[in-house]
């Protein structure tokens, strides 16, 4: 309820505020066939037109009503569009996502259960997801709806293969999937999850037994049952290769480091899905250079004991929803928590689509434990039943309270990047942001302070040397304004933006 209003923020800009191609729907055919289309950014020009046509669709319909004009958060000497018809289209499709999810849970409960209680497990582990305070990062950073919108396709796509059985002949569950895949490339695990799917729930493989020649065969089975969506997976991950601007840059991480850095990270992301507590629109992670960082080995612990876990419930029907659900944790995280290296080694949005599977896991122990193999020896005593009951009630409300929260943090570019400050302190970046709010705003000594700060962390960080050039110029000390223009021009990063503020100032 209060974030349908909270402003475009951080890739927004790029992407949405700075980029001409979505503001007419003529130019959508070509998003498919030029990857240049998505960001004004060239960095950034990844291959996602499903991702720009939506914002394309978005900005066409608020650009139809006149109180949808307003001043321009990012550049507050122009106009622009606010940000709302971007936010319901969101959180429409969030809603949508949700019912989904009650439609998949429910099926699985109704195997590994056939307890008359399916549809109400279902509905509150639904709900605990949809209010999980993690999930705010995601609903309110506009263009994170490439994470929710593919995971929507991705369910969509799930849900159709499993409740139209006699329809998979004709292979319409695929239609999402690959629309999921033009909005974000992660919708491509949706073939591994189908393959658990299908290897626990409908072929009831024990996979405690992997060595057994009854689960190679069902494991066999599986795989060519989903043959075909791993061949379009492979077809879509080198069309979006191919047509990918040659600009593009993920970033400046080794693939090594990257990678050892990750078993750390998902132990991170586990911890956040059970305590949100601090969570960062930009944080101040490290990549590991080092096998010999102690993190490493935990993290790689934990991964074993999960896959361990995993395996080892598998053997009991009950169970098996554990089993799937940290097998659909992993597989979806492994598209950002692998070889292939991103700009930051961490980003809190990147947990949307993986912890539905999280939440499955996590949860089915106490339902099974206290709602169907108890049920019968506490569920008639009613001070069970109410503690139950208040349980339930405390575990979403204090999700929701930490929603509004984040959503308040969220509300302007300020408020959000002092949050980052916070909890990101060695974060260059968001130091430089929060630096830039009080520019804005006149109060350049703490301006100068914060992009001091930052300076420390990010040395070769071209915006950062204009915005002190602009800061000095406001102050009116043009030596060091002049100083600062033309280091951040010589950095060689950013040209267009670096190159257009010193002749502004020339």
């Amino acid at each position: 309820g209060n974030h349908f209003y909270n402003p475009f923020h951080f890739d927004d800009d790029h992407s949405i505020v700075s980029n001409t191609w979505i503001r007419d729907l003529k130019n959508v055919p070509r998003f498919f066939v030029d990857g240049k289309t998505s960001s004004s950014l060239p960095a950034n020009q990844s291959y996602r037109p499903g991702l720009t046509t939506l914002n394309a669709i978005d900005y066409a319909i608020a650009a139809k009503d006149p109180l949808s004009i307003g001043p321009n958060i990012l550049y507050p000497t122009e106009a622009g569009l606010k940000p709302f018809y971007f936010h319901l289209s969101i959180f429409t499709s969030y809603l949508f996502l949700a019912f989904l999810i009650f439609l998949l849970l429910k099926k699985i409960f109704e195997i590994s259960f056939q307890h008359r209680w399916s549809r109400y497990f279902a509905l509150f582990i639904t709900a605990f997801y949809c209010f999980h305070t993690a999930n705010a990062e995601t609903i309110n950073y506009i263009v994170a709806r490439a994470d929710s919108f593919s995971t929507l396709m991705i369910l969509l796509s799930l849900v159709l293969y499993i409740y139209f059985p006699g329809k998979r002949k004709y292979l319409f569950y695929l239609l999402p999937y690959i629309a999921g895949f033009m909005v974000k490339e992660p919708a491509i695990m949706f073939a591994p999850i189908l393959f658990f799917h299908i290897l626990l729930f409908e072929k009831q493989a024990d996979l405690s037994k992997i060595f057994s020649r009854e689960t190679r065969q069902k494991m066999l089975a599986s795989f060519k049952a989903v043959l075909i969506p791993l061949v379009i997976a492979v077809g879509l991950f080198i069309l979006s290769n191919a047509l990918r601007s040659k600009t593009f840059n993920a970033g400046i991480i080794s693939r090594w480091d990257y990678l050892i850095t990750q078993p750390f990270v998902i132990v991170k992301y586990f911890g956040t899905f059970l305590f949100p507590i601090d969570l960062s629109a930009d944080t101040d992670w490290k990549a590991l250079h080092t096998v010999a960082d102690i993190r490493l080995f935990f993290g790689l612990l934990f991964i074993a004991g999960m896959v361990w876990l995993a395996f080892r419930v598998s053997r009991d029907k009950k169970y098996r929803p554990v089993s799937f659900g940290i097998f659909w944790f992993f597989l979806a995280l492994l598209p950002t928590s692998s070889v292939i290296p991103l700009s930051e080694v961490l980003n809190d949005h990147r947990i949307f689509f993986p912890n539905i599977g999280m939440t499955l896991a996590f949860w089915t122990f106490p339902v099974y434990l206290i709602f169907i193999k108890n049920e019968k020896k506490f569920l008639f005593i009613p001070w069970v039943r109410v503690v139950c009951f208040v349980t339930i009630a405390g575990v979403l409300s204090v999700h929701a309270y930490g929603t509004r929260q984040r959503n308040k943090v969220w509300g302007s570019y300020e408020s959000l990047w002092y949050d980052v400050t916070i909890k990101s302190p060695e974060n260059g970046r968001g130091l430089m942001n929060y630096g830039l709010s009080q520019m804005r705003k006149g109060n350049y000594a703490t301006a100068k302070t914060y992009f001091e700060r930052a300076l420390k962390y990010n040395p070769y960080y071209s915006l950062l040397h204009v915005n002190l050039a602009i800061l000095y110029n406001s102050m009116k000390d043009v030596a060091n304004s002049e100083k600062y223009f033309k280091s951040g021009v010589a950095i060689g990063t950013y040209q267009d933006i670096c190159q257009y503020y010193y002749g502004d100032f020339l």
